[in-house]
């Protein structure tokens, strides 16, 4: 979980890392049990502003995304199918002014 070297250098706190794994739990701690972030570090034994921090790093891996409808879906397949039209037709012209220049 945690690498802790108790030992100081330099008159200083060596400076905790701790894994992926209890990272990522520390975030689902607050995103989906409801712990608040300052209850989730007086648990955890870290301080608020790392839990803040794992919360929004680890957000979208966590929570899922919300699905677009058919609707809005519909909407943007039909403005990209718009957009590839005019494409096509742009280059359609240009293929067709370049052969009639090779000529």
């Amino acid at each position: 979980m945690t690498e802790i070297n108790p030992e100081r250098q330099n008159g200083k706190k060596q400076r905790i890392r701790y894994s992926g794994e209890y990272r990522m739990n520390a975030a689902k701690m607050v995103l989906i049990d409801g712990f608040s972030t300052g209850r989730a570090a007086a648990s955890l034994g870290c301080t608020q502003e790392s839990i803040r921090t794992w919360v929004r790093k680890y957000r979208s891996r966590i929570l899922p995304k919300p699905q677009m409808t058919v609707e809005e879906e519909n909407r943007l397949l039909k403005k990209e199918n718009s957009r590839l039209q005019m494409e096509l037709e742009f280059l359609k012209k240009a293929a067709a002014y370049f052969a009639k220049e090779s000529k």
